[in-house]
Parts: structure tokens; sequence; C-alpha cells
């Protein structure tokens, strides 16, 4: 097997690039017969050259002391592996984030869903308890009001901004903003029939 030298990887790296042994030495500031003697293994560049002959030819100081490059296909098995666990990674802190916001506006949501139940219980108390329809209308209207406001800003809040660069998770975050959408638009409809139902008690009551 014949050994790999500097000088037999130099000139292989020349005669790969089109370059002839005067346009290297040029590079180099040095004269092509210093170049030849390289090549030919009758002496080795100087350590001052060697990161500049790296350099021009795009390999690495190590691959060029050893006369030989790296394994290309070792080299593209560990980066598709770092780049595989990278994404694996992304992908994993994603999940975690989407479903931790997720879970924030389900459980902030609880707070809207309550303070309708307490207008509404707010209207019963003051209807059946008091005979003050009226004032029952106002204080449903009160907390349904409050309850309005806070899903809002729920809403606005916990959506996601779409970068349409991103396109790996435009469409998870999209998703995640309609099901959010959706679940306000439920209890925003639960606040209507609250207010529907609280508001024939006032005119009765005014009748």
């Amino acid at each position: 097997m014949e050994k790999k030298t500097i000088g037999k990887f130099i000139s292989a790296l020349r005669r790969a690039n089109g370059m002839t042994q005067k346009e290297l030495g040029e590079k180099l500031f040095v004269s092509d017969k210093t170049v030849s003697r390289w090549e030919c293994d009758e002496c080795t560049p100087e350590l001052s050259l060697i990161p500049s002959i790296a350099e021009i030819f795009g390999i690495t100081t190590d691959e060029l002391l050893r006369g030989e490059r790296n394994n290309p296909d070792r080299e593209a098995v560990t980066s598709d592996n770092s780049a595989s666990k990278q994404k694996v990674k992304s992908d994993k802190q994603f999940k975690l984030m989407l479903h931790s916001r997720k879970k924030k506006f389900t459980n902030l949501s609880f707070i809207s869903i309550g303070l309708c139940f307490m207008g509404l219980i707010a209207a019963m108390i003051s209807n059946l308890g008091f005979s003050e329809g009226f004032l029952g209308f106002c204080l449903a209207s009160v907390f349904l009001v409050a309850a309005t406001i806070c899903q809002i800003c729920f809403t606005v809040s916990f959506r996601f901004l779409i970068d349409e660069e991103d396109a790996e998770y435009t469409e998870r975050m999209k998703k995640a903003n309609t099901e959010m959408v959706f679940g306000s638009v439920r209890i925003f409809f639960g606040i209507l029939l609250i207010f529907a139902f609280c508001l024939p008690i006032a005119l009765l009551t005014l009748a």
C-alpha cells in the first residue's frame, strides 16, 4: 500500500483544482520549484504555510498533515445524526411549549366560565330571593362583560404569532390558534345564552 504523504496529497489537491505548480506557488509566495520539491517529497512546507495551503484547498490543517481527507461517509453520517438529534430536540421543545400554552389558556378560560356562572347565580338570587329581577340582570351583565373581556384577553395573549418562514411548525400553530378561538367562541355563546336568559327577567320586572 502506497504511503500517504503531504507532498502527494498537495499534488492530488492541486491537480483536482486545475492548478499549476506555478499558480500554487504564486498564491503562497514561493517558487514553482519549491512546490515541485514538496510534491516529490524532497521536503515539506514550512509550518507557517500549512494553514494557507489548507485554506486554498478548502481542507483542515489536520487533513493536510495526515495526507488525506476525513472519511466523507463518516462525516455525512455524523452530520446526519447530529441534525437528526437536533431536529428531535427542537420538535420535543415545540411540543412541550405548545402543550404548556394550551394548558394555560384552558385553565384561564375557567375564570371566564366561573364569571358566567357567578352572573347567573347573582341573577337567580336577586330575582328569586329578593324579587329584584332588574338588579339581578345588572349584576349578571357586569359578570358577563367581565367574562367577555377576560376571554378576549386570554385569546389574544396565548395565540401564536405565525412566522411563514418557519414552515415546519406553521400548520401546528395555526391549528392551535383555531382550537383556542373555537374554545373562546363556545364561551361567548354561553355568555349570550345567560344574557338571553336574564333579559326577560329584567323586562318582566320593569313591566
